[in-house]
């Protein structure tokens, strides 16, 4: 696949040893052979938009933290890189690829449908690079105000499948685009691989398709 090949030319020059949120910048932003037209950074992944990619956006895991400290003998802060172990029970660093895992989980449950697919572009150096399909973010899109009882019954939907409620609209959006059953099931797909973190950042829609942006969640 061409794009695959441009997509690890443009991080070639790139730096990935010990890539946290707080040396992105220097290590990736400054070194990239083409100018990306947007970014955004959260604590576990970079994810970039470039023009000549209108399809995809890029995601770029990091592979720890820095934990700052304060002396108080030396009233000095140091930083100490942490690697990421959260990611699966296996103590695993790569949030991109739990993605990958849990889509693969959700193709087995028939919820494949309500996730975006996160693809393995390939490694640089042995470290790996991904992609998602483009699509429209929660507030990229028009809402109607749904009234107290559309409200309440969303809430109650996810309070009952022991999920912490998702943004109202995507989830009314949902329900008339999948059906209840379906919903339902995804649902209980969220409770039972413990997918949390999902605010209306990580939510969105392909083609009027509501689906999840981001699904790996957070834990150290």
């Amino acid at each position: 696949m061409k794009d695959r090949d441009k997509i690890l030319e443009l991080f070639s020059n790139c730096i990935f040893d010990e890539l946290t949120d707080e040396n992105f910048r220097e290590n990736i932003l400054t070194e990239l052979k083409e100018d990306y037209s947007d970014y955004e950074c959260g604590a576990t992944k970079l994810v970039l938009w470039f023009t000549s990619l209108p399809n995809y956006v890029i995601k770029i895991p990091f592979s720890g933290h820095i934990l700052g400290e304060y002396d108080e003998r030396t009233s000095r802060w140091s930083d100490t890189y942490i690697p990421f172990n959260g990611a699966s029970a296996k103590g695993d660093w790569n949030y991109c690829e739990k993605e990958v895992s849990l889509y693969k989980k959700a193709k087995e449950k028939n919820v494949n449908m309500f996730f975006l697919e996160t693809i393995l572009v390939g490694e640089i150096d042995n470290y790996p690079i991904y992609m998602q399909k483009m699509c429209e973010t929660y507030y990229d899109k028009e809402h109607e105000d749904l009234s107290y009882d559309e409200v309440d019954y969303t809430i109650t939907l996810c309070k009952d499948a022991g999920v912490t409620p998702l943004k109202d609209n995507w989830v009314f959006d949902a329900i008339q685009y999948y059906g209840l059953l379906k919903v339902k099931e995804f649902l209980k797909f969220l409770h039972n691989n413990k997918i949390n973190d999902l605010h209306s950042s990580n939510l969105g829609y392909y083609k009027d398709q509501p689906i999840i942006i981001d699904y790996a969640g957070y834990d150290y």
